[in-house]
């Protein structure tokens, strides 16, 4: 659920945005003055799901007074308004709303690009047709195993065949030039022996590989004991290592089967060293926007708490009160609990880490570097 799926395509706000950065980064006093309009929003439009992750909270409750489909389509509206052209729906499971597409195409006839991150395992033909006829124009399912794997992790016996089944159906209509389409695997302990086969599919279907990374702070992960259980640590680097490995020889040689850069893929290992990594300032709580599925309002990310609620305040009020610029702020400079939350995002906006990736570019023999250190 972290996982952004937009590549850089919204050329002059993301280029300004950029530039921004490097001011707030390095310039004394910067931060305080200079605003950057958010133009990505992720929704969660529904905390209720199918599936009964190892991982997560959410199937141990069954929510309600969520956003109705006006509320959600007042929502959207306010979105437009402030800047934000790109959206990606998640939950929870999406089409857990028998509204989902009804929500989709007032998006969409707002101009807003969107997306949205599934489990799959309520996508049929019929259902994957609505949602392309709808609007959404990128799709994203996770998968962290295969088989037998996939359904331990997931919680429901059969799981698997009705994901695998969704992204032969996304696969096909990507193909055709319709969609874009990813999976998305959460990188985590109980993962770290499982990627194989993930990258198997992703190669048969022609669908890139996107990695999330494992993290306790946000609130559908906090479980007692999850940390100790599926956190990667000292004992795991070996496999770590081998992980990062696989990873850029794809990328080597395949540069459209991975979702990552050179230098993300080396983040791999820095994140579950240190997860707040605070050198590394967060950018994406300057440009995007979270909505819980109440209409609770995030910085850009799901590991701080709740900075506004629409049911009390419309979304101008909300992104230009103090409370909201002065907690971005503070995001901005990791005084927060920390989290992998768009952590692409951040690297592509930090200028060390373009450095860096140019490196690893232009000369092919530094990429070594990135697992065998």
């Amino acid at each position: 659920m972290n996982y952004n799926p937009f590549k850089i395509k919204t050329f002059w706000p993301k280029a300004s945005a950029f530039g921004k950065f490097l001011l707030m980064r390095y310039v004394p006093g910067a931060l305080e003055k200079i605003r950057i309009t958010p133009y990505q929003a992720t929704l969660t439009v529904t905390d209720n799901c199918c599936l009964k992750c190892v991982m997560c909270n959410e199937w141990h409750t069954h929510h309600t007074e969520e956003f109705n489909t006006e509320e959600w389509k007042n929502a959207l509206t306010q979105l437009k308004e402030a800047g934000i052209r790109e959206i990606n729906l998640t939950g929870g499971e999406p089409l857990m709303r028998k509204d989902i597409f009804e929500i989709v195409r007032h998006a969409r006839s707002l101009g807003l690009r969107v997306g949205m991150t599934s489990n799959g395992f309520m996508m049929n033909e019929q259902r994957v047709a609505e949602l392309i006829a709808s609007g959404v124009s990128t799709f994203s399912l996770s998968m962290d195993a295969v088989g037998e794997k996939y359904d331990e992790i997931r919680g429901v016996k059969g799981g698997y065949d009705r994901l695998l089944r969704a992204c032969e159906l996304l696969s096909k209509e990507r193909k055709e030039g319709k969609i874009d389409a990813y999976l998305c695997f959460l990188l985590m302990k109980e993962t770290l022996d499982a990627y194989q086969g993930v990258l198997e599919v992703g190669r048969k279907l022609d669908l890139p590989m996107v990695v999330n990374l494992f993290d306790v702070n946000p609130y559908f992960f906090k479980i007692d004991g999850l940390k100790e259980k599926y956190n990667i640590g000292d004992q795991d680097k070996g496999r770590l290592k081998q992980f990062q490995r696989v990873m850029v020889e794809n990328r080597s040689q395949h540069a459209n089967a991975t979702y990552h850069s050179f230098s993300e893929i080396k983040y791999f290992a820095d994140y579950f060293q240190d997860p707040l990594q605070k050198n590394l300032p967060c950018s994406v709580s300057q440009i995007r926007v979270c909505v819980g599925a109440k209409g609770q309002i995030y910085g850009g990310c799901w590991a701080w708490r709740p900075l506004g609620d629409l049911r009390k305040a419309t979304l101008k009020e909300i992104l230009n009160s103090e409370n909201f610029r002065r907690n971005t702020r503070k995001m901005f400079k990791k005084e927060c609990p920390g989290c992998s939350c768009g952590f692409s995002l951040n690297l592509r906006y930090s200028p060390p880490n373009v450095l860096r990736e140019s490196i690893f570019r232009l000369f092919p023999g530094t990429r070594e570097s990135i697992y065998k250190n």
